[in-house]
């Protein structure tokens, strides 16, 4: 079975991956939506 492509919408940010299946594709999303919010937070902090 080859990789399809998911949109995902997380915390109002658009967030595209490739998976196998929707499960599998949410869960990268919801992997990468929680980094991006984490590398966030340490731009918000430094600017302090």
């Amino acid at each position: 079975m080859r990789n399809r492509i998911f949109n995902f919408i997380i915390d109002g940010r658009l967030i595209t991956v490739k998976g196998k299946s929707v499960k599998e594709a949410k869960r990268h999303a919801q992997q990468i939506a929680r980094s991006m919010k984490t590398e966030e937070n340490m731009g918000n902090q430094s600017a302090i």
